[in-house]
């Protein structure tokens, strides 16, 4: 496709479709003026789309169809758009990828000394889940036997949302920070039998 969008500059391109219908290839020659005239209508789409957004600070175009919405997006936003970034166009999806991951990804690791009754290493904390010290989940009970591995799912997590130790005494283990507000997370909680609390959040690994 960027191909056929190069070749757009000068005069016309041909598109093929490898197997369109049966086993039938397509070919088709556009001009200019017949693309202009057939992606009119999703360019006017896109710009007012972008119009929505008035706290931009840059704009990167990627994708091998980007080239064709360079006019659109620096008339909507003359004062931000260069065309040029420290960003390589071909890595940015890739790139934004791994800034979501990591911002969605957490881990917390705690130590706790674990007893043992009858050969059997067991909890030595409740370990719950909240905002605050009336408002707690439990996730592991006190005496639970190790190793404990527990999934929760919240939805909607207020920005304050912590790890609480419940008993033998009530305080906050570790801040849950940065959670998606208006979407599911799901929290992963481990106990192992030396004492070490892992939280993971969001799929990650736990560690």
């Amino acid at each position: 496709s960027q191909v056929a969008l190069q070749s757009l500059q000068n005069s016309t391109a041909t598109i093929t479709i490898d197997g369109l219908y049966e086993g039938l290839d397509c070919h088709v020659q556009v001009s200019k003026p017949r693309w202009d005239m057939l992606t009119a209508p999703l360019l006017r789409k896109v710009q007012a789309s972008l119009q929505e957004y008035q706290d931009v600070h840059a704009v990167l175009l990627a994708g091998s169809g980007s080239s064709f919405l360079e006019s659109t997006v620096s008339q909507t936003f003359p004062n931000v758009y260069r065309g040029k970034s420290s960003v390589a166009p071909q890595e940015a999806v890739a790139l934004g990828c791994a800034l979501h991951a990591a911002a969605c990804l957490q881990h917390v690791t705690v130590k706790l000394t674990t007893p043992t009754h009858d050969g059997v290493v067991t909890s030595p904390v409740e370990i719950g889940i909240g905002t605050a010290e009336d408002d707690i989940n439990i996730l592991i009970d006190k005496g639970t036997p190790l190793p404990a591995h527990v999934v929760h799912t919240i939805g909607k997590c207020p920005s304050d949302t912590a790890i609480w130790q419940v008993q033998p005494s009530m305080k906050r283990i570790a801040n849950l920070e940065k959670l998606p507000v208006d979407e599911t997370v799901e929290i992963v909680v481990e106990l192992s039998i030396t004492g070490k609390l892992s939280v993971a959040v969001q799929g990650g690994p736990i560690t």
